[in-house]
């Protein structure tokens, strides 16, 4: 099977990146992201809104999607479904200014798994564009304009209540174990 896995909040750590660069660049005394980033943009509740300009332009440049870790259990649930006969394809919205870091970023990380693709969106393309048979991600929406079922990356931000339609759609997995259960069964 194909597995198109999302990056930001599902892979890549953007919210511990994004706080670190607040508490660098700005000296911001921003308590860890998991005590309150609940909402899609939460970051925004911190700084002001030059702050959050600057990180999608100067902060790209400095490294927003280049220096940021996997999220815990990634990198061995990724190798044990490639074990299994899996195959993945990354597939991400980034601005265009992010395109090498991506590059960067998963050659480093995703090296020796049997990725078939890359899909770096940077024009608001949906992506459900990349040939799979399931997408990874933490965004309702995403998962959604899916054209088959999608495993919902548990976070916060993507708790309230779905209708049961939208249930019908998605599974939410808690964590890369999660996906691991979801993946086998």
């Amino acid at each position: 099977m194909r597995i198109a896995v999302d990056l930001d909040g599902t892979t890549y750590e953007f919210q511990r990146t994004y706080m670190y660069m607040l508490r660098t660049y700005f000296g911001l005394d921003v308590p860890p992201y998991e005590e309150w980033w609940k909402t899609w943009d939460a970051q925004k509740q911190w700084g002001k809104p030059w702050m959050h300009e600057w990180m999608w332009s100067r902060g790209v440049e400095r490294g927003l999607f280049r220096y940021g870790h996997m999220v815990k259990d990634t990198r061995i649930v990724l190798e044990s479904l490639a074990e299994a006969g899996h195959t993945f394809s990354v597939v991400t919205h980034r601005p265009e200014a992010a395109v090498q870091d991506t590059i960067d970023w998963v050659s480093l990380y995703f090296n020796d798994l049997p990725l078939r693709g890359l899909h770096i969106l940077s024009h608001g393309e949906p992506k459900s564009v990349v040939r799979a048979d399931v997408l990874i991600d933490d965004k309702v929406s995403n998962i959604l304009e899916w054209p088959k079922r999608g495993l919902l990356f548990d976070q916060p931000w993507n708790r309230p209540p779905l209708p049961w339609w939208d249930e019908l759609r998605m599974r939410r997995v808690s964590g890369w174990k999660g996906v691991l259960d979801a993946v086998r069964n």
